[in-house]
């Protein structure tokens, strides 16, 4: 089952995120404070990222970065693989037009 991990400042965002990927089939992580998310990521490996973009320091433009320098996380998708960045400010399952997927040749 892929892993979904969600980083957020706002924990009752990250609460309801976690346990709607869970409803819906993904197994999913969260963290609340970005400067923790590089550890958290080490260690249950996700699939996918969620990060929100306006986080205190490193915000969620600064951990992609971090994010994509790691050898570990920049791996190209494949079946085996398929990580992938989802960014958002105000992330709502049926606002798509909102999220900024990644790769991204930008970042």
């Amino acid at each position: 089952m892929p892993i979904i991990m969600v980083v957020d400042d706002d924990e009752d965002f990250t609460n309801l995120y976690k346990e709607y990927l869970r409803m819906v089939g993904f197994d999913a992580v969260a963290e609340n404070q970005s400067s923790k998310a590089m550890e958290l990521a080490y260690s249950v490996n996700p699939d996918v990222f969620v990060l929100d973009l306006m986080m205190p320091e490193p915000d969620g433009f600064q951990l992609c970065r971090m994010l994509r320098q790691t050898p570990i996380f920049n791996a190209p998708p494949s079946s085996s693989s398929p990580r992938s960045l989802i960014w958002t400010v105000n992330w709502l399952p049926w606002a798509q037009e909102q999220m900024i997927t990644s790769p991204s040749p930008s970042i």
